[in-house]
Formats: C-alpha cells, sequence, structure tokens
C-alpha cells in the first residue's frame, strides 16, 4: 500500500534531501509541500513538477496519511500538535525541539493520536554506524574509550540560517551538527553519569565544543565539533586489546540514499513491521544531554575579553 505524505518546511533539506528521496523510493507518494514563502514553494514546484503546494497545511490534509516537519526546531512543537490532532503519522527532523518540555508535549501529542512519531537522526542509518554499532555491542565490556571528532568550516546550504540565529535556537554547533555524533553514543551507551562542558561562545552560539561523558561501566568519552576547524572528522573506539576507528562522513552514502532508508524505516513502522528508528523518547533525552552542556556553560566565568578566534581550539 502506497504512503502519502506531505512535507512542510521548503528549505535545503526538503531540496537536496527529501523530495528527492520520496520521488525515488517505492511506495511512498508526495502529495503536498507547506511553506509560508511562496518563492520557494513556486521554486520548488518548478523544479520537482510538484503538483500541490501550499502555504496552509489544513488544505493537504486530507490528502496525506503522514507528514515531514522539516522546519526550524522552534516550529516543531505546534505542527506536530495540528498533525497528530488530525490523524496524521509524523517523522520530525532533528533537533526535535529547542528544549525537552517541548520534546514532551510532541511526544504526549503522538501518544494521545496513537500515531508513530519518529525523529530524523538519520545518520544511525549509515551503513558504518550500524556496522559499529553491532560490533561495539557484543564487546561493551572491552571498551574503555570512543573519542568522536567532527569539524569542517560551515557549508550547509541553509535557506533561512536559523541554526545561526540565536533568538531561533538554544545552542550552535552542538545542537545543530554535534548532534547526530553524540545521538551515536547514547544509541550506544545510554545516558551519562557524569558530563563536563567547554566551549567558545562569550554570549552568542559557540562555534567550537569539547564534552567528556563518564558513564556507569566507566567507559569515557570525548566530543570535539567545530564550525570553523577543520578536524579529523573520525569515531575512534579505543578496546582493552585494539583500536577501532571509522569516518563520521557519509561521503560514500548519498543524503538521498540515507532519506530514503529512513523513509522506508518510516513506512513499515507505520505498517507495524518495523520499530522506527529513532523514537521520540530517544531523541528527547539527547536534547536533555545538550540542555545539561548549556547549563554547565550558564554558570561559568566569561572571560574579560574576547579571545582570538580559535586560540584555545
Amino acid at each position: 500500500m502506497n504512503l502519502n505524505i506531505g512535507i512542510v518546511g521548503a528549505g535545503a533539506i526538503s531540496e537536496i534531501g527529501y523530495i528527492p528521496a520520496i520521488k525515488q523510493t517505492r511506495g511512498i507518494l508526495l502529495r503536498g509541500l507547506v511553506d509560508t514563502n511562496e518563492k520557494r514553494l513556486k521554486y520548488l514546484r518548478d523544479k520537482f513538477n510538484l503538483q500541490y503546494y501550499t502555504v496552509n497545511l489544513e488544505k493537504i490534509i486530507d490528502k496525506i496519511d503522514a507528514l515531514i516537519i522539516a522546519t526550524p526546531p522552534h516550529t516543531h512543537q505546534a505542527i506536530a500538535k495540528k498533525a497528530f490532532g488530525a490523524g496524521l503519522n509524523v517523522l520530525c527532523e532533528k533537533p526535535m525541539a529547542n528544549n525537552s518540555k517541548e520534546c514532551q508535549k510532541i511526544i504526549d501529542f503522538s501518544k494521545k493520536a496513537k500515531k508513530i512519531l519518529a525523529i530524523g537522526h538519520a545518520y544511525r542509518l549509515l551503513p558504518d554506524r550500524q556496522s559499529l554499532h553491532s560490533l561495539l555491542r557484543n564487546k561493551i565490556k572491552t571498551i574503555k574509550e570512543i573519542n568522536i571528532e567532527q569539524g569542517a568550516k560551515a557549508s550547509w546550504p541553509t535557506k533561512t540560517g536559523y541554526s545561526f540565529r540565536k533568538g531561533l535556537v538554544p545552542g550552535g554547533v552542538l545542537f545543530n551538527e554535534g548532534l547526530h555524533s553524540l545521538d551515536f553514543i547514547y544509541w550506544l551507551l545510554g545516558y551519562p553519569k557524569k558530563i563536563e562542558y567547554f566551549d567558545d561562545s562569550i554570549g552568542g552560539l559557540e562555534s567550537n565544543c569539547q564534552i567528556r561523558l563518564v558513564y556507569n561501566n566507566s567507559i569515557r568519552s570525548k566530543l570535539r565539533f567545530s564550525r570553523t576547524c577543520s578536524l579529523s572528522n573520525t569515531i575512534k573506539v579505543i578496546l582493552k586489546n585494539n583500536i577501532i576507528q571509522t569516518s563520521t562522513n557519509y561521503a560514500d552514502f548519498s543524503i538521498v540514499s540515507l532519506l530514503q532508508s529512513q523513509l522506508q524505516n518510516f513506512k513499515k513502522a507505520i505498517e507495524g513491521k518495523e520499530n522506527q528508528m529513532v523514537s521520540g523518547d530517544e531523541a528527547s533525552n539527547i536534547i536533555k544531554i545538550i540542555e545539561s552542556c548549556y547549563c554547565i556553560k550558564k554558570r561559568r566565568q566569561l572571560p574579560k575579553r574576547a579571545p582570538i578566534p580559535g586560540e584555545v581550539w
């Protein structure tokens, strides 16, 4: 049976990811695109030959079974409420919301509607991460440390720039780019018992940060994220008698292919054939870890002068 799906959000992730992925995925049909920017809607209509596009979500609700929320995170709660209220299943892009309270409200909406809530932590579906996770689950007792570096000059072709606007998001590189790698650690080890956090923010959004985590089994993890520095972009796992290393990137796996895998999982979850890859509860816990990091930042004393950009990173 076909899944009739709509998208709210006509930004970069829809243009280079979701729309082509849906068009290339058997059994999923794009029945509508919604955005408040009519110019963007018309551009994507012409580029992809879209039949249905509108500035009003209500105009496509009766045509769809599920909705992809691909808007900035501060809008997710209100859109999810409408979608679940209309009896739709929801795939919500990451970050799930700006804070854990909003995450919980979205989870409550889904439970009340008895509909699927899936979260777009798509990196879990990368073949390398799937393989590494399966391997390490059988070696948990031999893991000593997991170190992740992820960083490069910011290059995502954003259409709104929301992730760089302090009034719209609670943080910078950790909240947006670092979330995927933090999610991998959580997927493997669960919630940490100790968190240490450092970043280069002196009142704005951080461009560089470091996190140190400790888990109940004494496993340690160090994570470093950057929007300005070229880092090694690796996941390095130190075992008692071995070291395993893989890339944080998906150069050999296109974003369209990645989102196709996510869409297929979403469809099967709706059909009751699979669990959604990332649940609302899991995504909410990632936001809680990030909130803990930012609480640590609030307690620190700011420097008397701004450092030379990047000098401590």
